[in-house]
């Protein structure tokens, strides 16, 4: 728990306050978090706990009395300067954190010459991240003040850059609660940062809430065969599969949006779907509703992503009667094991696993797990309150 010094006492009303920290380029750039956050305040808010958004920034404004709810540690150097920032406040993390052997295997493979490809594979990811900081910092900041205080805060990363992981792993031992999403989740981040997990709680992410009619067609009628969701970007290794699908005569479905102006790598992705016969189609950005309903007509979802924690698009399309299956460095088969494969290898490993589960001629067995987004934020609420009643004693 956090030491005594740093324990804030609750707002003079009893109503909880929650401020939640979350990525600076959030509002950009939606994700899996993002999602997760705000599955958490809809629901929270029912139960009268005030809910505040509040991305990273070096001032980030939080407010007297409220519990700090940190989501994301790999931005580590964002994670410990917002650890400084909350001093007083009772503090939970999500970590949402990647196995570190993955992200290098991802960084390794980038192609090309850009700074972020260069660095990627050239330098360690806490060399990398102090990089990224020291940039996403600056283009936020729009004032001389503001500038004045990145460099503060950039001199102070540099000195911690050599033993980022180790003090990302020391600061999660002094916070009251750590929220893993995934059992393999906390043993990576023992590993890579040598947290305790003395202060853990399982929190797992629920499944969707939607119409019933979604998961009606069987698997015969349905007429999408093989489907990936995902933001266009090298992490989820769309070009890889495209390309790869092209070379076999495989008919796949993309839906996932690209940087407004496009980036080389969703160009690329472009010029290569363009570029297929008709074998491959981009349906780009979608609604929530119509990203599921096309699950509901799809067979197969793939995920070819480097790396994932508890990875939101499977548990969807599993619970829309999509067969899913999955590269290594993601944790849906603890959840589902009956519903998603895992494949060692390569891409043409993948994909062969994938056209081998779109013949499957019955439907998949219907997911027995029943939780839901309700259970994981009533777990949440319990651990809020447990804090609060702790500070009052």
């Amino acid at each position: 728990m956090i030491p005594t010094d740093r324990v804030s006492s609750l707002p003079k009303s009893n109503r909880l306050l929650v401020d939640f920290i979350v990525r600076s380029d959030s509002r950009k750039k939606a994700g899996g978090d993002s999602v997760q956050v705000a599955e958490y305040i809809d629901r929270l808010s029912r139960r009268n706990i005030d809910c505040k958004v509040v991305p990273y920034s070096w001032d980030a404004c939080i407010r007297d009395g409220a519990i700090v709810h940190i989501v994301n540690i790999d931005r580590p150097f964002d994670f410990l300067a917002t650890i400084r920032l909350a001093a007083g406040h009772q503090i939970v993390v999500s970590p949402i954190h990647h196995d570190l052997r993955f992200v290098r295997k991802m960084r390794r493979a980038e192609q090309g010459l850009t700074p972020r490809a260069i660095v990627g594979r050239a330098f360690p990811e806490s060399i990398r991240e102090l990089l990224a900081f020291g940039v996403r910092s600056l283009v936020d900041a729009n004032t001389l003040r503001g500038r004045l205080g990145v460099v503060r805060s950039f001199y102070r990363a540099t000195r911690d850059a050599r033993r980022i992981w180790h003090l990302v792993g020391y600061a999660l031992d002094q916070v009251a609660i750590v929220a893993l999403l995934a059992t393999r989740e906390g043993a990576n981040i023992e590993r890579d940062t040598g947290w305790l997990a003395l202060n853990a709680v399982s929190i797992p992410n629920g499944r969707p809430v939607f119409d019933a009619s979604i998961i009606a067609k069987d698997v015969k009628s349905r007429s999408l065969g093989i489907l990936s969701v995902g933001r266009i970007e090298p992490r989820k290794r769309q070009v890889d599969v495209a390309r790869e699908a092209v070379q076999n005569g495989v008919k796949m479905t993309f839906i996932g949006g690209a940087p407004a102006g496009g980036s080389r790598y969703s160009n690329e992705f472009a010029r290569i779907v363009e570029g297929s016969e008709g074998l491959l189609t981009w349906r780009r950005t979608m609604t929530h509703e119509a990203v599921l309903a096309t699950m509901g007509d799809s067979r197969v979802l793939i995920n070819a992503s480097w790396v994932e924690v508890q990875s939101l698009v499977d548990i969807e399309a599993a619970s829309c009667g999509c067969r899913v299956v999955v590269a290594e460095g993601g944790n849906s088969t603890e959840f589902l094991p009956r519903n998603v494969s895992e494949v060692a290898g390569g891409i043409a490993e993948l994909l062969r696993a994938t056209t081998l589960a779109e013949s499957e001629l019955t439907s998949p067995p219907p997911i027995t797990d029943a939780w839901s987004w309700d259970d994981a934020v009533q777990r949440l609420e319990a651990s809020y309150r447990e804090i609060a009643i702790g500070n009052l004693s």
